[in-house]
């Protein structure tokens, strides 16, 4: 299982740390220019197995869910003005 920490109080953090269950560090959730957050490994490297990839990729998508979600309510509410 995957937690979050972070050190700022704000709405949207600029940074996140990736924990595993047994709390070590695999990386960072920076967001970016475009209102994303991506996934930044942490300098100790190692090895990912598929269920590891999929937990950080299933967290990733649960941040950015709602950012996402006003996108894609934006594009749909210009092809109503069409």
């Amino acid at each position: 299982m995957i937690t979050l920490t972070t050190d700022s109080e704000a709405k949207y953090p600029i940074t996140y740390n990736v924990l595993w269950e047994n709390k070590k560090h695999l990386g960072y959730f920076r967001l970016d220019v475009d209102g994303y957050y991506y996934f930044e490994e942490s300098p100790n490297g190692g090895y990912w197995s598929a269920h590891s990839l999929r937990h950080i990729a299933d967290k990733l998508d649960e941040i950015n869910k709602p950012y996402n979600d006003e996108v894609n309510q934006y594009f749909n509410n210009l092809e109503k003005i069409k």
